[in-house]
């Protein structure tokens, strides 16, 4: 009987430690332990619904950027600002190229207002010739307009955080370049950390063999807090990778949306190029005024010529203050008051020249006619 019960103890003990260790293993958060699944994540839709879901925005956007690879080390900071505006299919985008020393002055640098079927894209303010240049009419179809974004500053500012690059370089990128892309062959996700906080990585391979991992604060898919692109080039190991910071308001209705960004470039460890981002002041989800989406708020000098591109959809144009004119149109008068002058000498110089082959014509005519008349001796 003693033999029989300590049996039945020692059996009754060993399935309680096997269904206890069962229960650690099943139930148990998967800290560290990875799950893999076939396709996209669900956080990653979640995550790319939640910020097309914002239907407009106005931002403004301080960047420093430094670069460590140069010939002599680190290389001083370049400073800009970004005034950007959006909502369903328009941008605009107003770059100041702030100084990097006390002896230069803050400029602007660009300004794009990108429509479905149109992009007006002002380089600079600068005078050539006496006249102003430097803004380009482009005709295309929104399928084409992300060539016209790639030359310009111009990139949807929803898309912030959701790829490692700077401000100059993002606009290279699509909504779904990283986070959600199809061309991947696993996907597995796992618990961890970032910066002291729960968060839930996802990663998967890239069909070109890169690394794509993304960290999610807390598992909310609306707090992607690090994006990163790893991949081995030229037997050096490249890492991209942006953090970003959110504010965490109490309101459930305001946006979610990274506040401070940065930017790294990693070469063996070795950091070769940083940016800093800064979203000093945001507002989203309100109406946008409909002129902020026209020419006549990009403060364009009376008498800048406006170039129509291909030229077969137009002619060259020039703002005369409050309208677009024909170049034909445009009065001379206004012409030589804006070139300072530079008209005014051409025609007089233009006069002096024909002046003088007038006098020589004439007094090669008298010469002959007088050789002519002389008597023979």
């Amino acid at each position: 009987m003693a033999i029989c019960m300590f049996q039945f103890k020692a059996t009754f003990a060993s399935r309680t430690v096997f269904l206890v260790l069962l229960e650690i293993i099943l139930i148990a958060p998967l800290e560290g332990r990875c799950e893999e699944i076939a396709s996209i994540s669900e956080i990653e839709k979640q995550c790319l619904d939640y910020r097309r879901s914002i239907r407009s925005g106005q931002l403004r956007i301080e960047a420093s950027m430094a670069l460590f690879d140069g010939p002599n080390g680190r290389q001083p900071p370049t400073h800009s600002e970004i005034d950007a505006t959006f909502d369903a299919d328009r941008m605009r985008f107003d770059v100041l190229q702030s100084p990097s020393s006390a002896a230069q002055k803050e400029s602007l640098r660009q300004r794009a207002i990108i429509l479905p079927d149109t992009a007006i894209v002002q380089n600079s303010n600068a005078p050539a010739n006496g006249l102003r240049y430097g803004v380009g009419l482009y005709k295309t179809r929104m399928d084409k307009q992300k060539k016209i974004e790639t030359f310009t500053r111009a990139f949807d500012p929803r898309g912030l955080g959701l790829f490692p690059g700077t401000l100059r370089d993002i606009n290279a990128f699509d909504f779904a370049s990283l986070v959600g892309n199809a061309r991947r062959q696993r996907t597995t996700e796992r618990n961890s950390e970032i910066d002291g906080k729960p968060a839930r990585i996802v990663e998967y391979i890239r069909d070109d063999g890169f690394t794509v991992s993304m960290w999610f604060t807390n598992s909310n898919p609306r707090m992607l807090a690090r994006t990163q692109l790893s991949g081995v080039v030229d037997g050096k190991l490249l890492v991209d990778r942006i953090d970003s910071t959110f504010t965490e308001g109490n309101d459930v209705s305001s946006v979610v949306f990274p506040r401070q960004l940065l930017y790294q470039r990693l070469v063996d460890g070795d950091v070769v190029q940083r940016e800093e981002i800064n979203i000093v002041k945001s507002s989203f989800n309100e109406a946008i005024p409909p002129e902020v989406f026209t020419i006549a708020t990009m403060h364009l000098e009376p008498g800048t010529y406006v170039h129509t591109i291909p030229s077969s959809q137009g002619v060259t144009q020039t703002w005369d203050g409050k309208r677009l004119l024909p170049l034909a149109s445009v009065c001379p008068a206004d012409i030589k008051e804006k070139s300072g002058g530079g008209l005014r000498l051409y025609f007089i110089v233009a006069n002096l020249v024909m002046c003088l082959m007038l006098f020589i014509i004439v007094y090669v005519r008298r010469f002959k006619k007088a050789e002519r008349a002389e008597p023979l001796a």
